[in-house]
């Protein structure tokens, strides 16, 4: 199973070498094989590619994560893999129910909230009230407790950070260091949905025709908390607050290492990035038999693995 998440910061020629990826840059070249390659990061804006090693790419199921100037994802190259019962899941997947999806949603939502409150406790917060709130999540998610749950948990969170409540669509450090760490996560699911058949577009909740990953938005809520964890513990972006200031390469370097952080499912331990293939091969057999209750959700481990940075 592939378990690489490379990032590439410095110019650098990329292209298929032997049914591996070639990187030739100023230092020297480095040969990987594709079938252990997750992800391809590309930062620097003088990195070219040749159409031979994106078709491997995508050969392979490997997602490309493009950078803008500020080194923060802005775009996502995934495959559209001939899945053996395509057109079967297909079906299943436009066919899903309303209740179906309100259950899921409920699971899903209820799951991240528990996350976000374990989250607290790991970083010695006070996480009560979500834990309770997390109880009252219905069908469908109809009194919007994620909502609830979100104004709550970010400002305990990141209490201290400035000087101002935090808010969690700011242009400040913190703000930018989950953006990238959930952009990574992201495209993890995508690929995943990809490989078993599904319609990354055709969400459970999220359903903006602007959006062609609107499923893996969904999926994507349980996850959230992990990188919360790892930017707290690891005071990612939280360096500095001038407008000038950036998060630094092994930072970056670190967000996209994530996929590798502790993650318990079912009672057992795996990688995030693990548990994001078990999550989308539960939900394709809670869709065959119509039971969103067999939907595999991720839990925070009592023990958090938090040094991932050199």
């Amino acid at each position: 199973m592939a378990w690489q998440n490379l990032l590439i910061s410095r110019p650098a020629r990329l292209s298929l070498k032997n049914r591996q990826l070639r990187c030739e840059q100023d230092t020297g070249e480095v040969n990987l094989a594709l079938e252990d390659i997750a992800s391809i990061v590309l930062e620097s804006p003088q990195i070219t590619l040749t159409s031979a090693l994106i078709s491997a790419c995508a050969d392979e199921n490997i997602a490309i994560i493009t950078c803008d100037e500020t080194h923060t994802p802005n775009g996502l190259f995934t495959s559209f893999l001939p899945h053996s019962r395509q057109a079967g899941m297909l079906r299943a997947q436009v066919a899903w129910s309303k209740p179906f999806t309100k259950r899921l949603w409920q699971l899903v939502i209820k799951q991240k909230i528990n996350n976000q409150a374990a989250t607290l406790k790991l970083c010695g917060k006070e996480h009560a009230r979500l834990t309770k709130l997390a109880t009252e999540v219905d069908s469908g998610d109809s009194q919007n407790c994620e909502a609830q749950a979100a104004r709550l948990y970010f400002n305990v969170l990141f209490d201290g950070v400035n000087h101002d409540a935090f808010k969690r669509h700011g242009e400040d450090l913190p703000n930018a260091a989950l953006n990238y760490g959930y952009a990574i996560i992201r495209a993890a699911i995508a690929r995943e949905l990809v490989q078993f058949g599904f319609i990354p577009a055709l969400g459970i909740h999220h359903c903006s025709e602007l959006n062609a990953f609107n499923l893996a938005d969904d999926l994507i809520e349980p996850f959230r908390p992990f990188v919360d964890a790892y930017v707290s513990l690891n005071n990612i972006g939280l360096h500095g607050q001038s407008e000038e200031a950036k998060l630094t390469l092994p930072e970056r370097a670190s967000l996209v290492q994530s996929l590798q952080l502790a993650c318990m499912a079912a009672g057992e331990k795996h990688t995030l990035l693990h548990t994001i293939h078990l999550l989308v091969k539960s939900l394709s057999t809670a869709t065959e038999l119509a039971k969103p209750d067999k939907l595999l959700l991720p839990t925070m481990p009592k023990v958090f693995g938090i040094k991932l940075m050199s």
